[in-house]
């Protein structure tokens, strides 16, 4: 069923459950959000995974307000790059945003150790093999984890040169995977893009917009960086120390390991709280955690 909705459809599956339950209600952005978080929500929280990706749901939330769908639901989206877009800052009473660029983001901030944790178990063997052979093992973790997010935010910068400018390029499934190591520079990435693009513009003024853009976002890459983009380029780290991981077994390990106390760290889910509370409810139940 959930392959054919839209924002109505959507719209009437979550005023069905508001007026049939005295829960509160929260819609999110995706299945993996939903994954993510309904393993930790509490009796109090109803929760539906949207369907047709962040401007459906918004389409979705819109409808809500526009038909006094009130304090009872609630929706939840990615921030993605709204910030760095004219006229794209997002301020509706009954959306709450990610802090950065994604809910997976927001997470992997609020309790770095997880990740860390993910590449000290995905390099372990490869820390081993080096011992015996002699070899110089696999950087400590925060260093990996820094090398991939300097490399996922030379793409944010081209992300956000076609956002700004309407260029239509084409980032599916983007291939880290294939880069070489001479080709971790911004001016590489904007030339991958615009070709496999088959851009007609000018690709020059690309690569500019987009070498000022890294300028102006490089120091605050949690801002910028999507989580898809993030487990592709750390999967590409590893793989410089010849680490052979892919970004979904990273991402799997990652999902893996989010607890209830790393949800509840989260400044977007504090919110989401704020809002339960109002209401004599909680959002979270974080028992499972202490058993």
């Amino acid at each position: 069923m959930r392959e054919w909705l839209n924002e109505n459809t959507l719209f009437n599956t979550v005023a069905m459950y508001a007026s049939e339950s005295r829960a509160l209600v929260l819609v999110v952005e995706g299945d993996d959000d939903y994954f993510v978080l309904s393993r930790h929500r509490s009796a109090d929280l109803h929760m539906l995974a949207g369907v047709g990706g962040r401007e459906n749901v918004l389409r979705a939330a819109h409808l809500a307000r526009a038909r006094g769908l009130g304090e009872q639901v609630r929706f939840l989206v990615d921030r993605d790059l709204d910030a760095f877009v004219p006229g794209r800052v997002l301020e509706w009473p009954n959306v709450f945003v990610s802090d950065a660029h994604d809910l997976f983001m927001d997470l992997l901030i609020a309790q770095n150790s997880l990740v860390h944790l993910v590449i000290d178990s995905h390099s372990r063997g490869q820390r081993r093999g080096a011992k015996q052979k002699k070899r110089p093992p696999a950087p400590e973790a925060s260093l990996i984890l820094g090398d991939a997010i300097n490399l996922a935010v030379l793409l944010s910068a081209v992300r956000i040169t076609n956002e700004r400018n309407g260029l239509g390029l084409n980032f599916d499934r983007f291939p880290f995977g294939n880069l070489k190591k001479s080709d971790f520079r911004v001016e590489a990435l904007a030339d991958i893009v615009t070709a496999r693009s088959s851009y007609a513009g000018d690709r020059g003024a690309v690569l500019a917009d987009s070498l000022a853009a890294l300028e102006e976002v490089k120091h605050r890459p949690y801002e910028v960086v999507g989580d898809h983009d993030f487990f592709r380029a750390l999967a590409r780290t590893l793989k410089t120390h010849d680490i052979s991981v892919s970004h979904e077994t990273l991402l799997t390990s990652f999902i893996a390991g989010v607890s209830c106390a790393v949800v509840s760290a989260t400044r977007c889910f504090a919110r989401i709280e704020s809002w339960c509370s109002k209401h004599g409810r909680v959002a979270l139940d974080c028992t499972a955690d202490r058993t």
